[in-house]
């Protein structure tokens, strides 16, 4: 069975891992993958590493942007004229590669379900993201991507939320497959947090407004003021907003805060999730949670944003900490009770630690795969 996953960036972004992980755990002698990608980057090189086909065919993602050159480019690619071309160049691929089954893997583009639909080729819709409440985008022909939607053979959601934000666009009913992630690389040893001389906060995500980096760099400056024991800030991910990215740097600056460090870009984390006792998830909107599972793996206390998918990860009190959303007192408050109770944090974290291991992609790709089978059947 020759499955064509068509991707809406070549970024090393959430969507793009989830794939790869899919990929590293598919069975070839049952399935071939093909992918198409929109341009050369991260997820080409991933790629060419693992030996899989792929073509590079020009087309937008289907979401606007703030950045009024983008949006313009966006725009005028996103145009009939120039999305006919995209589509049907996409065709041509999809016929010459005989394709059985074309997924979407992110609803950020729509390219691929259009020209699966021309041909009369069964597609998966992947919901991964919110669209406005994550990315604060919306859609440039928002007719045309509810039609894909409402159109597919079959529609998978990363979480509850998301499938039910998108439950009365879709005529099918839309299945929930949490991904699953490569666990052995992202897990740590297991060890006791909270214990050392200084204590180690990170957050990972993309910077912008809707990933809460602000919330954290607040509570964690009211945390600092009401502990005797020295507190540091992570902050790892690549610019999404660069407004907001400079409102944060001058928070940073005009406060004078020295318990902050924003690190560059890196899909390593190793080393600082290895040091970190708390991992953050402050993001209002959160799709499904990526990063709190590999914050768990890392052997930390998670702390999650009492909203969407990462409620679905993170229980109040068993295996992490949960505060109102956009509370930033409220999230010092909870800090400060993993801080001044070391032994229930640790035991949190212990069970957290033992639950992520259930997010292994072997048993992602066996989902994917019955649905696959169900889709030729």
């Amino acid at each position: 069975m020759k499955i064509c996953y068509v991707t809406h960036l070549s970024k090393l972004s959430g969507a793009a891992n989830s794939l790869l992980d899919l990929l590293d755990a598919l069975d070839f002698s049952e399935y071939e993958p093909f992918v198409i990608t929109n341009s050369k980057g991260g997820l080409v090189t991933e790629l060419e590493k693992r030996g899989i086909r792929y073509k590079i065919v020009p087309y937008a993602p289907a979401t606007n942007s703030e950045e009024m050159v983008k949006n313009i480019g966006k725009r005028v690619m996103n145009s009939n004229t120039l999305n006919f071309l995209s589509v049907k160049a996409i065709e041509q691929v999809l016929k010459k590669e005989k394709i059985d089954i074309v997924h979407n893997n992110s609803y950020l583009s729509g390219a691929g379900m259009e020209a699966a639909r021309n041909l009369g080729i069964p597609y998966i819709c992947h919901l991964r993201d919110f669209i406005w409440e994550d990315h604060h985008r919306t859609f440039i022909n928002k007719t045309l991507m509810y039609e894909l939607l409402y159109d597919a053979d079959r529609v998978i959601a990363v979480s509850e939320s998301v499938r039910d934000k998108f439950a009365n666009i879709s005529r099918k009913e839309i299945e929930v497959i949490h991904d699953g992630i490569k666990t052995g690389e992202y897990q740590l040893p297991e060890r006791e947090i909270l214990t050392n001389k200084q204590i180690n906060i990170v957050l990972v995500g993309r910077v912008a407004p809707g990933k809460g980096q602000m919330d954290a760099i607040r509570a964690v400056r009211i945390v600092s003021k009401n502990t005797d024991t020295p507190v540091f800030l992570h902050l790892c991910g690549n610019i999404g907003d660069k407004k907001y990215f400079n409102r944060m740097r001058d928070y940073i600056e005009n406060h004078r805060i020295g318990y902050v460090t924003i690190h560059d870009f890196t899909n390593d984390l190793t080393q600082i999730r290895g040091i970190s006792d708390i991992g953050l998830t402050c993001s209002k909107s959160e799709a499904l949670g990526r990063v709190t599972v590999e914050n768990m793996l890392s052997s930390m206390l998670v702390i999650g944003a009492d909203a969407c998918g990462t409620t679905e990860i993170i229980r109040d009190g068993e295996n992490g900490l949960l505060y109102p959303a956009g509370d930033y007192h409220a999230l010092a408050d909870v800090i400060m009770k993993a801080i001044n109770d070391p032994e229930n944090s640790n035991k949190m974290k212990a069970a957290g630690y033992a639950e992520a291991v259930s997010y292994d992609n072997r048993e992602y790709a066996r989902k994917i795969t019955d649905v696959y089978r169900s889709m030729i059947r």
